[in-house]
């Protein structure tokens, strides 16, 4: 693989938070370096940075990165000693270094892979979790499609979408799956009688529609971890679970949702009129606005589901609430813009196809190669 170029990785401090989410999922690097004019290194972006700045800010969106990025960011100088950068990599959990000469001007990063070689690298999760995949759906955003083929089994690649999510929570180190089915589930339980795979799968008929999340009190509550993950089965999570897992426990959350800005434009004039004389005071031109959305994946202590009423429709919205109401932790994790791929709709799925065919394609494991 060609090497980077290490401008890429290099943004000023007035970029806009949701640029630079967007900028870490275009390199694949989830560290950004803050440089002057001159390309002066002045500090490090990470995604953790901007993470906590969503958290302790409420939300705030719509600011630049001038008042997150850490000032105190590590550098080696062009004459590096590769033993001492992969005892610094290993212990400081480092993935990209940039390399300054003696007055902290960039001239190149060092990265991960170049010291230690291979393919990506997933950190396991290192004990059991539960991978619970809500795949019961009609999926009407997908017809004609899906009048043949169930949601779940439409292809991605060479294989189809759920599996490619499976796949990726298996290089995290988890292969404890149960699938809640419905719509068409024969086709998709032939599949995976006749698919050779390296986790198990445990089937759960839903019976009736039971909306996002009715169906979990079908599972069997003894066989799930104490915290499990819970995902729809058409979106595509590019991020580190175990991080996420890890956030989920140390914040004692009860749900974590795992959230991403989405900008949506409208494709109008708006109209501000006048409170006082009710005329017009302002026209904006196909104004903007950037807002945290839910991408269908969570974290969840399986004692929520004793919160979900047995055998009716309930959704994961009516979950979160009933967690506040009755005192629990509800948390959400933020990851970058396109860091998530929805399956559940035309155009988004069209994008995936296009991420797929791609040569840098951020979802391919070990066992794709």
């Amino acid at each position: 693989m060609m090497k980077k170029d290490y401008k890429d990785f290099c943004v000023k401090e007035d970029i806009s938070l949701i640029d630079a989410m967007t900028k870490m999922n275009t390199t694949g690097h989830r560290t950004l370096f803050v440089v002057d004019e001159a390309m002066r290194l002045k500090g490090a972006l990470s995604a953790g940075d901007l993470r906590r700045w969503i958290l302790s800010s409420g939300g705030v969106l719509n600011t630049d990165v001038s008042r997150i990025y850490n000032r105190k960011a590590v550098s080696l100088p062009k004459n590096f000693d590769p033993e001492t950068v992969r005892d610094m990599m290993l212990s400081n959990e480092i993935t990209i270094i940039p390399i300054v000469d003696d007055g902290l001007v960039m001239t190149d990063i060092l990265l991960w892979t170049e010291i230690f070689g291979g393919q990506r690298q997933f950190n396991r999760i290192g004990e059991k979790v539960s991978v619970v995949i809500m795949a019961g759906g009609i999926g009407s955003r997908m017809k004609p499609f899906t009048k043949i083929l169930p949601k779940p089994l439409l292809p991605i690649g060479e294989k189809p979408v759920v599996q490619v999510i499976m796949d990726r929570f298996h290089a995290f180190g988890l292969d404890d799956f149960h699938m809640i089915v419905n719509f068409k589930k024969g086709m998709i339980m032939s599949y995976f009688e006749n698919t050779e795979l390296p986790y198990s799968v445990n089937f759960v008929d839903e019976g009736a529609l039971l909306g996002t999340c009715g169906g979990l009190t079908k599972l069997p509550f003894g066989e799930l971890s104490e915290n499990f993950i819970l995902t729809n089965c058409d979106s595509l999570i590019d991020a580190d679970f175990s991080e996420i897992y890890q956030f989920h426990k140390e914040q004692g959350n009860d749900v974590t949702l795992i959230s991403t800005a989405r900008k949506f434009t409208i494709p109008y004039g708006v109209i501000e009129l006048s409170q006082e004389t009710r005329q017009i005071k302002e026209i904006v031109e196909k104004p903007s606005f950037t807002y945290l959305v839910n991408t269908g994946s969570y974290i969840l202590n399986k004692r929520t589901i004793r919160l979900i009423p047995p055998g009716q429709p309930f959704g994961t919205p009516s979950l979160i609430k009933e967690v506040i109401r009755t005192g629990g932790r509800a948390s959400l994790f933020p990851i970058e813009p396109n860091a998530r791929l929805d399956t559940g709709e035309w155009d988004e799925y069209k994008k995936t196809l296009d991420v797929f065919g791609s040569k840098e394609n951020p979802f391919s494991t070990a066992e794709d190669a």
